[in-house]
């Protein structure tokens, strides 16, 4: 019996030592295993949260280096960028109020009709941002010449 318990004893010992090795295994800079925002966050955060023109800018000179874009087409996919984050910072607005209205109706405990109804309102400006990707990504396709479309596809 003295044997069972010392070696159940130091089996929780070991279990204990490993789960707190684990609990203290902190990512650099960050308060716990799994924080942190990654290399894409890092590399285009402006301490004002995720900047969506930085990160788009970014991959248009990526694009500019891989494609060998013309000056004309670079104009043109940046004219295409400025349009898309002009209706996109609106939908994204939109979007954020109606979760916050989906948010009230829910801590208010409002019934389940006016749930369903914001629920479809966020999921109609969900699909409304992914069309507006969508067309973007067509319209990029349209610029670009045949060689430079399926350079693109072989990523």
């Amino acid at each position: 019996m003295k044997k069972f318990f010392v070696g159940f004893m130091l089996l929780a010992l070991l279990a204990s030592v490993w789960f707190m090795g684990n609990s203290f295994a902190f990512s650099p800079g960050a308060f716990g295993p799994g924080s942190g925002h990654g290399y894409a966050f890092d590399q285009f955060h402006n301490g004002q949260g995720f900047n969506y023109e930085r990160r788009e800018n970014f991959q248009l000179e990526r694009m500019k280096e891989k494609l060998n874009l013309t000056d004309d087409q670079v104009n043109q996919i940046k004219s295409l960028l400025n349009d898309k984050y002009a209706k996109l910072k609106v939908l994204r607005t939109k979007l954020w109020n109606l979760n916050n209205d989906y948010r009230n109706l829910v801590v208010n405990k409002a019934d389940t009709s006016q749930l369903e109804s914001k629920i479809k309102e966020i999921n109609n400006t969900r699909v409304e941002i992914m069309n507006l990707n969508t067309n973007y990504r067509i319209k990029i396709l349209e610029i670009l010449t045949p060689e430079q479309r399926i350079l693109m596809s072989m990523r």
